[in-house]
């Protein structure tokens, strides 16, 4: 890791609840203006409007899955005594469970040392619903290593799929940026685009509100991760583990570092007003609420800043069907929030690759971008 990684804050980012300056560089830094403190798990800064809530919500939910690990592990053990013809599978199911327990016992070990008490009384006493199915919650759990395989794995399919998007990033960014100024990465996952952004303006940094992706980049900053990505239950062969080794390219590592990449909610960023050129989504526009998305572009932009989109509309984790809109419904709110709609491209992005797996999708994509009027 680099030297400004564990001494500094980036310049662009300020208090997620009144916008004031921040100080601070250790365990947390502090808004200048309201005094609020927002800590650094390790080297991950958490800059959300409640960071006690927040991370109280992780350690019960990786506690969860650190749980399920537990029984999926004892149940194979079960199901290689009573079937003995399933050795093979069973075995190769153990090494990727308990490769995962390790890392998530140390996640939930570091995790716990920073919970707030109050908070995790709270949610004892009122705890959120249990998903049905296998125990893993949406934060946490073995099919998310598939988008770490794609970003930092170097699989021939995901080097592809990153080729095919930032090859359409930049061409919109070429082609509509006035300034180039400081760009954020909204729900940037592991980092990936952050990194292949990084060369079209002065400064970029990205956010993700799921702390596993941005644990895991935090991790790569100091080396490899391996960790493996379960294929249950839909298998395309009798591989039902597959190993990743997980790992910064070069450049990367030799332009990245802690202040990349922070926990964040791109509908309440910790930047200033006005304050950049670009905001860019990657398989996440449809992820929240558009009014509230656009409000928050609205009010991050410089003028004539610009937001570019890619990905399908598949509305993973917006609840509300009011918030599931057709492209000519985008464009209603594009108006409504005076965002000028500078061009749109639908493409295929072939998705999810590999032999081992049974479903290989295309996704339908929506390039957009948008620029902030007056």
């Amino acid at each position: 890791m680099s030297s400004a990684a564990v001494h500094a804050h980036h310049p662009a980012w300020r208090c997620p609840n009144c916008k004031g300056a921040l100080s601070g560089e250790e365990a947390a830094f502090t808004c200048d203006g309201c005094g609020d403190r927002f800590p650094r798990l390790g080297t991950v800064p958490v800059l959300v409007p409640d960071p006690g809530a927040y991370i109280a919500r992780n350690a019960v939910a990786l506690a969860r899955y650190v749980g399920g690990l537990q029984m999926l592990l004892a149940r194979g053990e079960q199901l290689e005594q009573e079937q003995p013809f399933r050795k093979s599978a069973m075995e190769q199911a153990r090494r990727a469970l308990t490769a995962d327990l390790e890392l998530a016992s140390e996640q939930l070990f570091g995790l716990a040392a920073y919970a707030d008490t109050a908070s995790l009384i709270r949610l004892a006493a009122d705890p959120p619903p249990q998903a049905p199915g296998l125990p893993f919650g949406e934060s946490w759990g073995p099919a998310m290593t598939g988008f770490l395989r794609a970003d930092w794995g170097g699989t021939p399919d995901g080097e592809k799929q990153i080729a095919a998007i930032r090859g359409e990033l930049v061409r919109s960014v070429e082609k509509h940026a006035r300034r180039r100024g400081t760009a954020a990465l909204l729900g940037a996952g592991t980092g990936r685009f952050v990194h292949e952004l990084s060369g079209h303006f002065e400064a970029t940094f990205g956010v993700d509100l799921c702390l596993a992706y941005v644990d895991w980049y935090h991790r790569l900053l100091r080396g490899p991760l391996h960790l493996w990505e379960l294929n249950y239950p839909q298998l395309g062969g009798d591989t039902v583990a597959t190993p990743i080794e997980a790992k910064l390219t070069q450049e990367a590592a030799a332009r990245m570092d802690a202040r990349s990449l922070a926990v964040a909610d791109a509908l309440h960023l910790p930047v200033a007003d006005g304050s950049l050129s670009a905001a860019i989504s990657v398989h996440f526009t449809d992820c929240v609420p558009a009014r509230a998305l656009l409000e928050e572009l609205r009010r991050v932009l410089e003028p004539d800043g610009l937001f570019v989109s890619y990905g399908p509309l598949l509305y993973r984790g917006v609840e509300d069907p009011a918030d599931w809109l057709t492209p000519s419904e985008w464009k209603h709110l594009f108006a409504e929030a005076r965002m000028e709609l500078l061009e749109e491209r639908w493409l295929d992005l072939p998705y999810w690759q590999g032999m081992e797996r049974a479903i290989q999708t295309t996704h339908r994509v929506w390039s957009f971008t948008l620029r902030k009027l007056p």
